[in-house]
């Protein structure tokens, strides 16, 4: 009998999807990466849309006014100037002021064209690290997508405030633990950190974890050269952020806790003084949501994982410790641990055994939480007051009732914050947090001992 031809490009019996699965898996590495960005033009697309146009004083407001300012002053050569803290994060504004004279756009829409391209960045590699560390490319996916719809994310804050500095900050936060994990050569660390203190003065926790972890396994077997150049990175750092102090004209700040000059130890001392077990974990809900059950159901798994990455748990205290005497951006700092807790529930995501509905239910808990299909509000302040530059303020609507967040375009946006927020509406977004918290874990824990049967019920 004639024996029939194999089709076109297969070979040896292998089947058509055999074909296509040895051509995807030689050709992952593009796939992924065309896979993150379809996300992030997407999540624009969406966001572009859904987001209204910011006009109030030109769609520049709050911290924002001060980074303009500093950018307008750099692009018209006049001295550097500005409130403290503020004008000494002048790495930012830098870049705004350069994109202003390559593109020809104004600043605002300058600082928005970076914002997008660091946001589409910080996801990469966020994705990225991910994947560095074992987890499968769908939850890689999956949690690269929750971050970048976050609404204390760089793409929804570049859309609201343009000169903000989240998405350089978020982006200098994944480039210095990426440094770090791969001990990579101090003079990357040097030009790291040459670009990340004049943007933000916390990023120096980097060159200083790169002299506690080195290039080798201990600091004491190390020998003296290595340790100095190890050291470079800080004494750099530490020099540019005296050099930025001494030469930018820096402006008295008044504190708006105390109506006096600012200090950041005085407002340190005071927020670990007024600083409650509520407010803290209340910010880290508002940070990451729902998710936080994985952590809880998998806490032994968890903290097993920090102890094998030393770099990592410090990393994380860091970020603690800074939210905890921060001031009254306790959630937005919490945030900055994304990298390690995302990382920690997609670890807790690909190996449990977490029914398809509880992740479904999971998934659509941490965007409702995040306000994923609604708009950022614009308002900062209650009814017949002023915003703190005594100008008047947006318009808005009275809040509603809180679930998990304010699922409504019009709200106050203090209303849930830990500090100035309605105590109300905090109690209760905070008690459904945990009761959905406290209910996955629960019920997952049950369907762990009808699976395992009688003899693991012990074990759990």
């Amino acid at each position: 009998m004639p024996v029939e031809s194999a089709a076109p490009g297969v070979r040896d019996g292998a089947s058509r999807a055999d074909v296509v699965r040895r051509w995807c898996a030689t050709r992952q590495p593009l796939i992924e990466r065309l896979s993150v960005l379809l996300l992030c033009v997407g999540a624009l697309l969406f966001y572009t849309a859904l987001q209204p146009p910011r006009l109030l004083n030109g769609g520049v407001t709050g911290d924002d006014k001060v980074y303009y300012a500093l950018a307008d002053q750099a692009c018209s050569g006049q001295p550097l100037a500005g409130p403290k803290p503020f004008a000494l994060r002048i790495g930012f504004p830098l870049a705004v002021c350069g994109a202003h004279k390559l593109t020809g756009l104004d600043l605002r829409s300058a600082g928005f064209f970076l914002g997008v391209i660091f946001a589409f960045a910080g996801v990469w590699l966020l994705h990225g690290f991910l994947r560095t560390h074992g987890i499968t490319l769908g939850t890689s996916l999956l949690l690269s997508t929750l971050y970048l719809i976050h609404n204390d994310a760089p793409l929804r804050s570049s859309l609201v405030a343009p000169l903000s500095l989240t998405s350089a900050t978020h982006l200098l936060l994944l480039l210095g633990l990426m440094l770090l994990q791969r001990r990579a050569h101090w003079m990357w660390m040097l030009l790291f950190t040459l670009c990340a203190v004049p943007t933000r003065e916390f990023t120096l926790v980097f060159p200083l974890l790169f002299v506690l972890v080195g290039r080798g396994p201990r600091l004491d077997g190390r020998s003296k050269k290595t340790i100095f150049t190890d050291a470079m990175p800080l004494l750099l750092g530490i020099a540019l952020f005296i050099g930025l102090s001494r030469q930018v004209a820096v402006t008295p700040t008044i504190d708006f806790l105390t109506g006096g000059p600012y200090s950041f130890f005085q407002h340190a001392l005071r927020t670990v003084y007024a600083q409650t077990f509520v407010r803290i974990l209340f910010s880290a809900c508002l940070a990451f949501g729902p998710l936080l059950w994985l952590v809880v159901y998998r806490w032994d798994e968890c903290s097993r994982a920090l102890r094998e990455q030393p770099l990592l748990l410090r990393y994380l205290l860091l970020v603690f410790a800074l939210a905890f005497v921060g001031g009254t951006d306790t959630p937005r700092f919490m945030f900055w641990g994304f990298p390690v807790v995302y990382w920690l529930c997609a670890r807790v995501w690909d190996k449990a055994l977490i029914p398809r509905g509880f992740r479904v239910l999971t998934v659509w808990l941490v965007l409702l939480s995040e306000r994923a299909f609604w708009a950022l509000p614009h308002a900062v302040l209650t009814a017949g007051q002023l915003c703190r530059d005594r100008s008047p303020c947006e318009p808005y609507e009275v809040s509603p009732g809180p679930m998990l967040n304010f699922l409504t375009d019009n709200y106050q946006v203090l209303d849930l914050h830990p500090y100035w927020g309605t105590r109300g509406f905090i109690l209760v977004a905070l008690a459904q947090h945990l009761v959905c918290i406290g209910l996955l874990v629960f019920v997952q824990r049950v369907a762990d001992r009808q699976r395992l049967g009688p003899p693991a019920r012990a074990a759990l």
